[in-house]
């Protein structure tokens, strides 16, 4: 996750001067309505009934890391598990461990991931499991494996698993990762086309050599590059086998969900506030990553409610709607002059340098509004949008309209009629000179979600034992803070104070 808004952050980084907002358009035929859903309706679902554990020394917490499975050997200290683990050690008798797995299909993660937990030699089935995001799912396999024998009949090396942000149901990002990554580039083109027109239009010489085809063809090249070549390789993660397991739908998933556990999992997922995608990419930009020391202090748990990201956003969008505004009153101007009954039109066409002059400044102004336009509707879309493709913001059928037009018996319009019905309603004409015609209506769904995993996903999975909802919630979380955050401290305390079930009972040092 971090690296495929990582590269929309730098590019944003890059065009930090301006940009703005348009809803999206309707189109023929739809009309949208209504308000945003929010409602779940979780499962019937088992607490555990396992004893507390008699533990006489500490007791061994693996901390699984989550997209790519890099833990601190790959120097991801910034992104991973590491304060909270640090935490748990000193306030509880906890002996951490931060192990790695490989990313070449899900299969080769939970057998790299299980030959690592089976070199710990305090490893047993007192052990916990705390797994952020894909983590999780390579944490199932790995009980999978154990409960079946599949790769013989190994002691455990863990008795319990905790999940934070785990899609058990899928992720819909993995689905839609072209069109995400055809987002990322319309993003390059959008928010560089005013920068980049005004740029060309300030220089002399390269406003004489330059027309708006030859510098748009030119952002194009270069954001067609940054789509096509290097945005792969930044975002390779995504594209690796282990993920493709888990899109939703996947076989590999289904399989996995089938299999019953005989261990108590804890699944804790974040609801993040709107805009979930500026509040998820706060801990994308430099120096604000979610165990940043430098600017969350020595402290852990101060990935807390940064609104950064959202601060960042708001400042785009101030600048992109300046110069709208700016280059529109320009343009108007200038139109106004050329095409007004006032005497500044008139003197204007007696001079003749204005008349040619001012055609081609309301020219430059009306290519730089539309430019800068371009970039502030993709910046006041982009939550929108995002939500979409991760699957938390979706279209559905509710009624429809019966829209009739009635004429008189000689063919003269009298009225028009647009009447909401249910889906099962007819659409009965007024009269019989009228004509309907029936349009859908829809109304917009929108479900909790960490700005990544939707809650539905993340708060459950098939088959899992005490993976019900009750107080598994970490509001305000999204998919990045929640691995050093407040909500963590206070999950991790109710863990291991037994809350979430006895067997996960630790003491206090």
């Amino acid at each position: 996750m971090k690296k495929i808004l990582a590269s929309l952050c730098c590019m944003i980084g890059i065009y930090t001067y301006a940009q703005t907002p348009e809803c999206p358009e309707n189109r023929t035929g739809v009309i949208v309505t209504g308000e945003v859903g929010t409602t779940f309706t979780p499962t019937d679902l088992v607490d555990d009934t396992w004893a507390d554990p008699e533990l006489m020394q500490d007791r061994r917490v693996f901390w699984i890391h989550g997209l790519g499975g890099q833990g601190d050997d790959a120097g991801t200290t910034a992104i991973s598990w590491f304060q909270a683990s640090l935490w748990s050690e000193q306030e509880f008798m906890v002996n951490s461990a931060r192990p790695d797995y490989n990313n070449i299909s899900l299969e080769a993660a939970a057998v790299e991931l299980k030959g690592d937990l089976e070199s710990f030699p305090d490893a047993d089935d007192h052990a916990i499991v705390v797994a952020h995001s894909q983590g999780g799912i390579v944490t199932r396999r790995v009980d999978q494996m154990y409960t079946t024998g599949e790769y013989g009949f190994e002691p455990r090396t863990f008795g319990g698993v905790a999940t934070f942000g785990t899609p058990h149901q899928g992720a819909m990002i993995i689905n839609n990762i072209d069109e995400i990554q055809a987002w990322i580039g319309d993003a390059c083109n959008d928010l560089a086309a005013g920068p980049v027109a005004e740029f060309v239009e300030d220089h002399f010489f390269l406003d004489l050599l330059l027309g708006p085809d030859d510098y748009e063809g030119f952002t194009e090249t270069f954001c067609g590059t940054f789509e096509n070549q290097i945005l792969p390789v930044i975002m390779d993660d995504y594209m690796a086998g282990t993920t493709s397991s888990y899109a939703v739908g996947a076989e590999y998933l289904e399989d996995l969900n089938a299999f019953v556990p005989e261990i108590p999992y804890i699944c804790f997922y974040g609801v993040e506030d709107d805009p979930v995608l500026w509040n998820l990419v706060t801990h994308l930009f430099p120096g604000r990553e979610p165990n940043n020391t430098v600017t969350y202090g020595e402290e852990p748990f101060g990935a807390t409610n940064d609104m950064t990201g959202v601060n960042y956003a708001n400042a785009m969008i101030g600048k992109y709607w300046y110069k709208y505004v700016t280059y529109s009153s320009l343009y108007e101007y200038y139109n106004d002059l050329l095409t007004g009954f006032d005497m500044t039109t008139i003197l204007c066409y007696l001079f003749p340098p204005c008349f040619p002059e001012a055609i081609a400044a309301r020219e430059d102004a009306y290519n730089l509004l539309n430019a800068y336009a371009r970039g502030y509707n993709w910046i006041t879309d982009a939550n929108l949008n995002w939500e979409q493709m991760i699957g938390a913001r979706t279209l559905e059928e509710a009624g429809a309209y019966c829209n009739c037009t009635t004429w008189s018996e000689y063919g003269d319009l009298l009225f028009s009629t647009s009447v909401l019905v249910d889906e099962e309603d007819p659409c009965v004409p007024p009269s019989d000179y009228s004509i309907c015609s029936r349009l859908p209506n829809y109304d917009w769904v929108m479900k909790a979600n960490d700005g990544v995993v939707l809650r539905e996903s993340a708060g459950h999975g098939v088959g899992q034992v005490n993976m019900g909802m009750l107080n598994k919630m970490m509001p305000g979380s999204n998919h990045f803070s929640m691995r050093n955050d407040l909500n963590t401290k206070n999950k991790l305390t109710q863990m291991y104070e037994g809350y979430h079930g006895l067997y996960y009972r630790t003491s206090h040092r």
